[in-house]
């Protein structure tokens, strides 16, 4: 008797794991990124500020984070991903974002390019050129 109720229960909580995960959708992907407007020409060794947003379309969105990657030292490129969770409930229509600031502040008299993936098939390419005092 003992055996078969153990049974049963084991049965039931396998039963249930599988019903919880049957509609989860749970993945990462890029999300739209704006990038605020940058300065033609800066001054070396000066602190010039990068603002960013990222933005995702619904409330099934979360864990929104920025991803910087420095190609050579003159080039940059910038993204934003994040994380969709869905177990089968109604995604709101909002807006999911996040803000940051970068400080960039060059050490050397060039230009620096930065490519900003402003959605799937979008990317922005600005450039700043540092000069001397």
């Amino acid at each position: 008797m003992k055996k078969l109720i153990l049974l049963a229960l084991l049965s039931s909580f396998s039963l249930v794991s599988c019903l919880e995960n049957e509609n989860s959708i749970v993945s990462t992907s890029t999300i739209d990124l704006f990038a605020g407007i940058l300065p033609d020409t800066v001054i070396v060794n000066s602190t010039t500020p990068i603002s960013l947003r990222a933005t995702a379309p619904n409330s099934c969105w979360h864990s929104i984070r920025f991803r910087k990657e420095t190609i050579r030292d003159t080039l940059t490129n910038f993204w934003a991903i994040g994380t969709f969770e869905n177990h089968g409930e109604v995604c709101n229509d909002v807006l999911v974002t996040k803000d940051t600031v970068i400080n960039l502040i060059p050490t050397a008299t060039k230009s620096y390019i930065f490519q900003f993936l402003e959605n799937y098939n979008k990317v922005r390419v600005d450039t700043i050129v540092v000069v001397a005092e």
